[in-house]
């Protein structure tokens, strides 16, 4: 421990004017009667002291006033120095529990962080595979669809393929009749005749049972038909789509065509038989009431995805009742029924429209059911970026099994073909 400050600075103060300024004759009495363990602190403030001391001007002589004012000044000086010792201690201190506390968070912080870290990149796996297993599921639903698709037009050809075992079943039964016939009454080779009635019977039910495109087998392509009271006309066969033996009706796919027509126009048809185009109102009159059709909808959009609606008893009636939709029969399909809601409608256009202005508010041409009905496949046509644009006028198939309303579809094919039982 060191001395009082009072003392250190009189034995301080006195020791250096003993060693370097002549007294003043009243100090002479004073000695330095003690020694004074001093600090390292109070070993340098001696030096500063000596300066202080010797800095005094007039010749180094000091007298009892200035020396007593030095005193105080000293002490005061002392004081301080000894306060902010103090405080630099309790400083210093509180700076290495400060970076003690600073050493403590840190390694808490990297913790967390390297735990965080872990969180994540086990988030991000979980993430990434639930992202492979949702894209799987939409592969697999996909692949579902299209294996749906594919049974279901083997199903139709399946039909097709049966309703033609029937025909031939029908053809022999009449060759045997026919055979029978000719061995007891007549024979062949007495009435030759017999055998011109034979094959003129026979190719008789063969065209009863295959009209039209069916008769062509699995042509493609621009054919000319008999059609009842009209002669021969021009249509398009399509063995592509569902099966042999079909006859397009109806085509949308590019927009090229415009649809929005008159009365006459949809009765006797218009546009390109290998493009977009209608047969006409009365051609399909003449068609579904001669015998049975069936009808088959082949619908596409933007996405490329394609579904079907088909209907095994497809007719229109005569002009006098606006060529009503008269018959659809059972549906089947993957798109949805969304044509059985207009059956017996009246065809309207927006000059020959219905009491609710169907024609004119879809702008199209339809059979528009009660409300207007949920198909418009003679809407207006969109393109691929404005597909939500026309909303409940473009080219809808609205059911809860696909699209609404609001969507207008890309490609439509509507095709008829003679139903064989």
């Amino acid at each position: 421990m060191g001395a009082a400050p009072q003392l250190v600075l009189i034995a301080i103060v006195l020791s250096v004017c003993h060693s370097t300024c002549s007294y003043h004759p009243r100090l002479s009495a004073y000695k330095l009667v003690f020694e004074v363990p001093l600090t390292p602190l109070e070993e340098e403030k001696i030096q500063e002291v000596r300066e202080l001391v010797l800095d005094t001007g007039d010749n180094g002589s000091i007298t009892l006033k200035y020396l007593v004012s030095l005193l105080g000044r000293l002490t005061e000086r002392y004081v301080q120095l000894e306060e902010n010792s103090k405080v630099q201690g309790v400083l210093i201190d509180n700076l290495k529990t400060l970076e003690t506390v600073a050493k403590k968070i840190s390694e808490l912080k990297s913790k967390e962080i390297n735990k965080m870290q872990d969180e994540l990149l086990e988030c991000s796996k979980t993430q990434e595979k639930s992202q492979m297993q949702e894209v799987e599921i939409e592969n697999c639903k996909i692949l579902l669809t299209q294996k749906t698709n594919i049974l279901t037009r083997l199903e139709v050809q399946l039909n097709a393929c049966n309703n033609t075992l029937v025909a031939n079943e029908e053809l022999i039964k009449i060759l045997q009749l026919k055979n029978t016939e000719s061995t007891t009454t007549t024979e062949p080779t007495s009435h030759p005749e017999n055998g011109v009635t034979l094959k003129t019977d026979i190719k008789d039910l063969f065209q009863s049972q295959q009209s039209g495109c069916a008769a062509l087998g699995n042509f493609t392509g621009v054919k000319s038909i008999e059609v009842p009271t009209m002669g021969e006309v021009n249509v398009y066969c399509n063995s592509l789509l569902a099966g042999p033996g079909w006859i397009v009706i109806q085509r949308r796919e590019n927009g090229k065509t415009n649809f929005i027509r008159k009365w006459m126009e949809y009765r006797e048809g218009f546009g390109n038989i290998t493009g977009e185009f209608f047969i006409g109102l009365q051609t399909l009159h003449q068609l579904t009431k001669s015998e049975h059709y069936e009808l088959h909808i082949q619908l596409e959009d933007f996405e490329g995805e394609q579904r079907f609606a088909h209907y095994d008893r497809f007719e229109v009636d005569e002009e006098d009742s606006g060529y009503a939709l008269v018959s659809l029969g059972k549906y089947t399909g993957n798109a949805g029924d969304a044509l059985t809601h207009n059956l017996h409608a009246k065809f309207s256009t927006y000059d020959e429209d219905n009491l609710e202005k169907c024609a004119a508010r879809k702008e199209g041409a339809w059979w528009y059911g009660d409300k207007c009905g949920f198909s418009n496949l003679n809407g207006i046509y969109s393109v691929g970026d404005q597909i939500y644009d026309y909303d409940g006028v473009g080219v809808f198939w609205n059911t809860a099994e696909w699209h609404d309303n609001t969507y207008s579809l890309k490609t439509v094919h509507m095709l008829i073909r003679p139903k064989l039982n």
